[in-house]
């Protein structure tokens, strides 16, 4: 029997190989990391939801556009009575505000050229926080 010649041996090689090769490492978690903005208040006790990238962040020199789901165990009016006094201490001006019928409460404040719209909704298990925070190109009513 003849040797097998050094190409059949390469051949060999790869196809033993290719399935170890074309193998993806696992991720290292099933959310993404959201830099907190330090501007954005959030009362004690409530933690950021960063499972299936619900929360995301980015910030280009002075461009920021991020959107933060937050989750804790709260009355929706002591989340927003925390924004209202909180928020201004960051410079945040209030600009608007509406309740549903639900209870639920939305919040929107102008600071410069950023705009933060915060919605406090009360579901079965825990409360939540949704902060959008962008820049607005417009800077005279924040839209």
């Amino acid at each position: 029997m003849a040797a097998p010649s050094p190409g059949a041996i390469w051949a060999l090689l790869a196809v033993f190989s290719l399935p170890t090769a074309c193998e993806t490492p696992p991720a290292p978690d099933d959310g993404v990391t959201a830099a907190q903005f330090s501007d954005i208040p959030v009362p004690d006790g409530m933690w950021l939801n960063e499972q299936n990238h619900v929360s995301d962040a980015v910030v280009m020199g002075e461009y920021r556009h991020a959107n933060f789901q937050y989750r804790g165990q709260f009355a929706v009016a002591e989340v927003t009575g925390y924004l209202r006094l909180r928020m201004p201490q960051h410079r945040w001006e209030l600009i608007g505000e509406e309740t549903e019928k639900s209870g639920d409460e939305g919040l929107r404040f102008r600071r410069g050229k950023y705009v933060a719209e915060c919605y406090v909704a009360k579901l079965q298990a825990y409360t939540e926080m949704n902060i959008s925070v962008r820049t607005s190109l417009n800077r005279s009513n924040g839209q």
